[in-house]
């Protein structure tokens, strides 16, 4: 399953929701700072993060800000207190894709979580489907209905 990247520096908040994130099947990693969530992103495959504004040294903006202009398309949910209209705006300039104030409601934010995954698989994609036809580009194959049945070229 997907590798969820927890970025918050309250451990018991980020063990609640590491919790609920391996209930729903979701394997959790956890980092306590801008710096750590780096170095997590350099150790392995990271499918989603989950950030918290509010961390020391480097914020969640500008965590967020840095991914993006390294050209790294993973899906970030921002988790934060920081609740005002600019705060969103900041958050969604700097990046992110998704954004919930806190307290965090565990069912909502898995909702948001499955909600992030679909569309990050759906943009990735390498399969095409348009009507009856299917667009193939992993195995360069195009495959559509015809009076005999399927065909595949």
């Amino acid at each position: 399953m997907a590798n969820i990247l927890v970025v918050e520096d309250n451990l018991d908040l980020a063990e609640l929701m590491a919790i609920h994130l391996r209930r729903a099947g979701y394997t959790p990693l956890l980092a306590d700072s801008a710096a750590a969530a780096l170095a997590a992103l350099e150790r392995g495959p990271v499918h989603l993060i989950i950030a918290d504004v509010m961390l020391p040294g480097a914020d969640g903006f500008s965590l967020v800000r840095e991914l993006r202009e390294a050209g790294d398309e993973t899906p970030v949910l921002m988790a934060t207190a920081r609740e005002t209209l600019d705060d969103k705006r900041q958050g969604f300039h700097a990046g992110a894709d998704d954004y919930m104030v806190k307290p965090i409601d565990f069912e909502e934010m898995l909702l948001r979580v499955e909600a992030l995954l679909r569309r990050d698989r759906i943009k990735h994609s390498n399969v095409l489907h348009v009507r009856e036809s299917i667009l193939n580009g992993d195995s360069l194959c195009v495959t559509f209905r015809t009076a005999e049945g399927m065909r595949q070229f």
